[in-house]
This record gives structure tokens, sequence and C-alpha cells, in this order.
């Protein structure tokens, strides 16, 4: 069942290719830090029989610290190195961003152009979102994931491209907001991005970002892995927790540029260098700057995310960032511009945080610079955190689950999902309030308790705090559980769902998946794991059918087949 919890010729081809790193004198806010200090940030995986991760440290793109830990593949693979390919998630939408951007630079695609203008089959409504509008997440589009999960089709398989996701939007024949008004993450922009690339370009996405970015900065180990049949004896396998150890991921093609990207920590720095030396754009137009320019909405405010990264700060210092997370990996690339010091973070064990594990490093390197001491938190029961766990909703950005970090239950830590969004280190700091230690923006999650969690308050800087109501479970008598039982069918998605009423409750059943609990809530909802199901109904009462919002999509309607037209008593 869908958990949100969830995360790319010649001799002078050889020869662009294997450029030297660029020699720039360090910046001289970072100090050297003894490898040692490093390794013991990662002695938990740095094993013989374990995955791990690679890590890189750079100053202004060029390495002064390159490191691996684990092995590659289990049980007698090669041992990690900088040189080991990783899939590296959403890491990679910043790629995508780069590559749009300089067939905008050539005069190939305009940003500020309705996407319907390159995928005609979206039709004027939800086609009538800009390219500017995508790369920046202000789109309203809904997740072509969280549509996935719905049709009980998660991770989806796209190996023959992206023509099942734009007729699913076509069918829903609308937008989650109204495009320019929010910022709402969603992996659906830049899988449509890719798709314009690849028809702007007249090749695979893959093919246009090595010729556009891959083969200018000397990334010669980097590609999109956008054809399931490449070989790649390169990349590491990726490992998922089981309960005899890790067990191999699934590896997954991916036809956008939403994920997808295999790299190493040595091709990470040639990017990362190229943030110092913009060798993608010319003497008057910069793809750098264009992919730094923060996002900006309709009415005028600017916010922290820019092209396909994150503008935050960490400890009091400005940070450019992203994370991503495929089956069985997880990455992060934190820069910190001012003082010239990237962390690079690859790892192949889902459980791994790499967003957490880049930030301790940096707190080695940077320990002298940062303004601000770490975050104080404060210990918390786990059966205390238990008492917050569920699911709140907001009236205009939907609903948010918040859940206990298993993996730090002792520590306090929760995963709180919102907006398309997650917080996957909130930890307490007193009063009721929770802090994200490792994103790049430091949202504090406010609790309201009165005999429990009654309400969620977010709040972050620089935009007003957002109120969320928890919904509350209930009890239904048995014929009114018993009249919810039934087949509810999705047109636009082209799916049924089966409600059955069982000894223990309801259950819902999606294709292909195990029955799965049904929660009912108040005020005419309920709960399916992270969704949120929310009745209609006819004048006399009847249930005609529901809509479901998760935290990347909205109002997605399913309505009751004419087998069960009985009356939720």
């Amino acid at each position: 069942m869908y958990c949100s919890r969830r995360f790319l010729a010649g001799v002078l081809f050889v020869l662009l290719w294997n450029v030297p790193l660029p020699t720039v004198a360090a910046a001289p806010a970072a100090k050297p830090v003894a490898p040692a200090a490093v390794d013991a940030l990662f002695s938990t995986w740095n094993r013989a029989d374990s995955p791990g991760c690679a890590v890189g440290v750079m100053r202004a793109g060029r390495l002064v610290l390159a490191r691996g830990y684990g092995r590659a593949r289990l049980p007698d693979g090669p041992p990690l190195t900088p040189r080991s390919g990783f899939l590296v998630g959403s890491t990679s939408k910043q790629f995508t961003a780069a590559t749009v951007l300089r067939l905008a630079l050539d005069g190939k695609l305009a940003l500020d152009a309705p996407v319907v203008r390159y995928l005609p089959e979206l039709g004027p409504v939800v086609g009538a979102v800009t390219l500017r509008q995508m790369l920046h997440h202000q789109s309203g589009l809904p997740d072509y994931l969280g549509l996935a999960a719905l049709r009980g089709d998660y991770p989806p398989r796209l190996d023959d491209g992206v023509a099942p996701v734009l007729g699913q939007l076509a069918g829903l024949g609308r937008l989650n907001f109204p495009p320019g008004s929010q910022f709402a993450y969603s992996n659906t922009n830049y899988l449509l991005l890719g798709e314009v690339v690849r028809r702007v370009a007249g090749q695979s996405f893959g093919q246009e970002a090595e010729r556009a970015l891959f083969r200018p900065l000397g990334m010669g180990h980097s590609f999109f892995y956008d054809d399931p049949q490449r070989k790649a004896p390169e990349l590491a396998t990726g490992y998922l927790p089981g309960p005899d150890g890790p067990r191999a991921a699934p590896l997954l093609a991916y036809p956008g540029g939403d994920g997808g990207l295999v790299t190493t920590i040595e091709d990470l720095a040639r990017w990362d260098g190229n943030f110092y030396h913009d060798r993608l754009g010319s003497h008057d137009r910069s793809v750098v700057a264009e992919m730094l320019r923060p996002g900006e909405l309709s009415d005028g405010r600017s916010y922290d995310f820019a092209a396909g990264l994150f503008l935050g700060r960490y400890r009091g210092l400005a940070t450019v960032s992203h994370p991503g997370s495929e089956p069985g990996f997880r990455a992060e690339l934190l820069r910190f511009p001012e003082q010239k010091l990237t962390v690079a973070c690859l790892c192949n064990l889902l459980t791994i945080n790499a967003a957490e594990q880049a930030r301790r490093v940096a707190d080695l390197y940077l320990k002298d610079v940062f303004p601000e001491p770490p975050v104080q938190t404060s210990a918390m029961p786990k059966a205390e955190l238990d008492q917050l766990a569920g699911l709140y909703l907001h009236p205009e950005l939907g609903p948010m689950q918040v859940e206990v970090d298993d993996a730090k239950g002792a520590n306090g830590r929760l995963v709180v999902l919102v907006h398309g969004v997650g917080l996957p280190a909130a930890a307490p700091v007193g009063g009721g309030r929770f802090r994200s230690l490792f994103t790049p923006l430091p949202v504090e999650v406010v609790f309201t308790a009165n005999g429990g969690a009654r309400g969620v308050r977010l709040e972050w800087p620089g935009e007003p705090a957002a109120d969320f109501e928890r919904l509350e479970p209930v009890t239904l008598p048995a014929s009114a559980l018993d009249a919810l039982a039934g087949t509810y069918e999705s047109t636009a998605l082209d799916v049924s769902w089966r409600i059955e009423r069982r000894k223990e409750g309801l259950v819902a059943l999606l294709p292909g998946q195990d029955a799965e609990p049904l929660t009912p809530l108040a005020g005419d909802r309920l709960r399916l794991e992270d969704f949120l199901l929310t009745l209609d109904r006819d004048g006399d009462g009847a249930v005609t059918g529901f809509t479901v919002d998760t935290v990347g999509d909205r109002g997605i309607r399913f309505a009751r087949a004419p087998e069960a037209a009985a009356r939720l008593q």
C-alpha cells in the first residue's frame, strides 16, 4: 500500500569528459578537518556487510575530502568510493532545471509560455500553467506519484513514457489551485519538464542533459537512467530495510526529469564548481543566476525555492540544497555559498538520512563559523509522541500526516508530511514545539494540547502561520458501516476501489493491493493511511461517492457504482 514516507563519441568526447576539476583558492572561512572525524560519523555503515555512503567536501568545486563507507553491492561487491554511481532522486531536479534553462537561453523554448504549447494533450485548463511556474513548483499540478498511489500502482512504471500521466491530468481537467498563487512541491512539474525537453530537443531527455550539461562540465560518469535496458555496472545497488537485513530495491527507469540521475561524488564536484565558474551560460546570460532566482508568486511575494533548488538556512548560514530519495537510495547536495563550502552525501540504504549526515559533516568544517549553536532538543517519551500522530487538515493546504519516526522513537522525532513536502526530522524543543533539524527551511511544528493534541500550527520565517485541525476517529454504528460498503469509481483515473465491511470494521481494496483499514473520522470523513476521504451525498443523504485528498493531490472524485445506493443512517 502507498505510504508517502517515501524520494538521471569520439576523442573530443573523451577529452571533455575528463577535464580536471577547477582549481580555486579555498575559502578561508572553512578550516581543515581530520578525515577521522568524518569517518566517525559513518562508522555504523563502514563495514564489509553493509550498504553505506560516499561523501565529498568541496571548496568552490575542488574536492578537499572524498570518502566511501560500506559496500556497493552485497554480499561481496566492491567498496563504495567517490567514483561509485548512485541514484539521487529529487536532487536530479536542479539538473533538469539547468537543461530547461539552457534551451531557454538558446531560444528553443519560452519559460513564460503555457505548457500546452509543448504538450497539447493536457488541454486548456491543466495546460495553462507556464514552464516557469513548473520550475518553481507553483503550477497547481497534482503530484503524479499520488495519482499512481490512488490507482494502486505505486511506485509507477513509466518505461514507455509519460503518456499515461498526461492522460490522467487531462482527464482530471483541474488544478489543485490557480497557477502562481501558491508554492506546492509536485513531482509532476519536473516529470513534464523532462518531456518538454524531449520534444523540443528531438532526443531523449537524458541525451539532451548529456549534451547540455554533462559533456561541457566533464561529468563523465553521470547520466539519467531513462532506459530500462541500459547496463550500468558502476551503479551501486540500492537497499531497503528488511526483517533479515537489507534487501535490494527494484531499479526503476525514469522517462522525465523529476528523478533518475545517476552520478558520483567526483562528478558532483564538477557540478559544484560550475556555480562559481558558470560554463553553461555566456557573459550576459547566466544559467546559474537563473537557477538561483527565488520563485515569485502572482501577488509579488517571493519564497525560498528557486529552480530545482531550496534556498534555506542552517544554523544562521545561507544554504542552497536539494535532498533526494529513490527506492534504496538517499542523497543530499548542500552548499554554503558565502563560505564556498559544499557537502555531498550519497547513500545506498534508504534508512540513512543523507540530509542529516551532510549537515553533521558541515558542523565539523564550519564549527567556528556558524552564528547559531546547534538546536537543543528535549527528550519525549514515545508514548507521548504516539498521541500526536494522526491526520490534520487545513482548509487550503489540505491534509497533513504526522507520524512517529520509529527509527528515532526514543529521540523524539516526528515525520511531518504537508503540502507535498516532508519534514523527516522534526524534534521536540519544549513547550509542544518541534523544529525541523535537517531540512532547508527552519520550520517549527507547534501542537496545541488540551487533553491530547487538537491542532497543529506550522511556522516558518517570512510566511503567515498555518493552522491545522486534528481529525479525530469516531465510532459509527454497524448499520452505517454496512451502508458504506460498495464499489467506487474514478473515471479520470480509470480505477475502482472496493470498500468492504469486515468483522474488524471497514477496509479498502485498491487494485493489486492488500486490504487496508479505513477509519471513520468526524465530519463525514474517513482515513486510509495518508488519504483523506470526504463523503458526497445526495439530497436525501445517500452517499453517492467521495473525494480524496492527499499531501500532493486534492479533490479526486470517486462516484459510487450503481450496485449499492444505500443510505448512511
